[in-house]
């Protein structure tokens, strides 16, 4: 039997938004500091940021009093800022990683809901912070939540710069520049080449290949520059081993040779996949499916979150050294291909209710 009258029972537009808002909230802040620091990476991560506070060494950090140049310092200054205004807890120490958990949901819940509408925008946001290895990096003292704030941002920008003309596409360039130099300050070279990969891969199966030029025009170039260089030249004075450890062993030795001793089989990351990204795994194929069906067809977001997750996972799958941490960004964008699938079951469902 079918209603010529519509329903009275109608949910608010804003009901949806509002409750993923809130449940991100949830999921990043709630009971951050419950549990001890764990041992070795946040213990360290946080005494690093613990010393840069107490020495006021803002540019060299320090670990046990000794340097260490592992990684930049712009996560320790974040942590080391935290635990000045807030105490040395746990709860400090973490809140850089789940501020730039939040703030990452944020961005995806704009730039989905502005791609394919609030439903999808509140489930991509539902389901990346449901995702186990999303919710266990937004709570330790590490620097890949933070990274992929930036690594986001950056493909993001290019990405609308893509869409407009003009000035704007110009002001959205220099956003996307301003996102990947600020990622090099926080991981090194990764911060960088991760977004290239991707806008240039996803531009060349979307036949505009003219536009990988546009990521080496010299205002780019530059202003990439003057975020990166202060801190490299600065860090190279005052430690003249820091240009070879820092891009020789800790970049290039780590991908292409076994001297960390993190080595795995090729098909590393599709174990993590399966369960880190769990439940969402078990429709993650018919999410991929979809994805390339619509990508060549419907929409050019879809194309982008397809190529995004497989240059990432691709990529990390060639390096010596794998760790699950380094694909955070490409299960992201398998959480919203598979939101996508959600959001279409769900008006499915819809429109057959209102038929009724």
């Amino acid at each position: 039997m079918t209603s010529s009258t519509p329903s009275n029972t109608s949910i608010p537009a804003w009901v949806g938004p509002f409750f993923a808002l809130l449940f991100a909230t949830w999921a990043t802040f709630v009971h951050l500091g419950d549990f001890s620091l764990l041992s070795p990476d946040e213990g360290r991560n946080a005494e690093v940021a613990r010393e840069m506070k107490v020495s006021g060494s803002w540019l060299v950090p320090t670990y046990d009093g000794a340097t260490y140049l592992d990684k930049p310092a712009f996560f320790f200054k974040a942590s080391a800022l935290a635990l000045k205004a807030f105490g040395d807890t746990e709860w400090a120490a973490r809140l850089p990683s789940a501020l730039s958990a939040w703030l990452w949901l944020m961005l995806l819940f704009a730039f989905c809901r502005r791609a394919y509408g609030p439903t999808t925008a509140s489930l991509a946001v539902v389901v990346i912070a449901l995702t186990p290895l999303f919710e266990a990096f937004a709570r330790i003292v590490i620097f890949d939540m933070m990274l992929g704030l930036f690594v986001s941002s950056a493909i993001l920008a290019a990405y609308r710069a893509g869409e407009v003309e003009g000035k704007a596409r110009r002001h959205w360039y220099l956003l996307a520049t301003l996102a990947a130099g600020l990622a090099t300050l926080v991981k090194g070279p990764v911060g960088f080449l991760v977004p290239l990969l991707v806008m240039s891969v996803y531009h060349a199966v979307s036949g505009r290949r003219a536009l990988i030029g546009s990521f080496f025009r010299l205002s780019h170039v530059l202003l990439f520059l003057a975020i990166v260089l202060p801190w490299f030249v600065g860090l190279s004075i005052a430690c003249p081993d820091f240009p070879y450890y820092g891009i020789m062993k800790e970049s290039i030795a780590r991908f292409t040779t076994p001297e960390f001793r993190r080595t795995q089989p090729f098909y590393y990351y599709g174990l993590i996949i399966a369960g880190c990204f769990f439940p969402f795994s078990l429709i993650l194929p018919a999410a991929i499916r979809e994805g390339f069906r619509r990508s060549y067809r419907l929409h050019d977001a879809d194309r982008l979150f397809v190529v995004w997750a497989l240059v990432v996972v691709v990529f990390f799958s060639l390096s010596q050294s794998k760790l699950p941490g380094y694909i955070l960004t490409g299960m992201v964008a398998l959480g919203v291909l598979v939101a996508r699938v959600l959001a279409q079951a769900l008006e499915a469902h819809e429109e057959v209710a209102r038929r009724v």
